[in-house]
């Protein structure tokens, strides 16, 4: 690898990691703000941006195959209908 290159790529993960730090203080700080009712969907939609930096770029979901794009969709929708049935349970209990 070339040292152009390698200074590239080491800049990208830097600034990913400040990027999820920065996610990461906004959720904290959401706990410390009063937002109500919207502050559960809040600091649950920071967690899924997370959660799409994290897939996107270490993952490396972009670069690869179709199959792997859906495996990865799927799975997703899997764990979100598991996450449903078991709120389900929960509430009619």
């Amino acid at each position: 690898m070339s040292d152009d290159n390698e200074t590239r790529v080491r800049h990208r993960f830097v600034g990913l990691y400040v990027l999820l730090l920065g996610l990461l203080g906004a959720n904290m700080a959401g706990t410390l703000i009063d937002a109500g009712g919207l502050a559960i969907p809040i600091r649950l939609s920071v967690a899924a941006v997370m959660v799409v930096v994290i897939a996107t770029s270490f993952m490396r979901l972009r670069q690869s195959s179709a199959l792997v794009q859906v495996v990865a969709v799927m799975s997703l929708l899997w764990i979100m209908f598991l996450f449903v049935l078991t709120f389900a349970d929960f509430l009619t209990r």
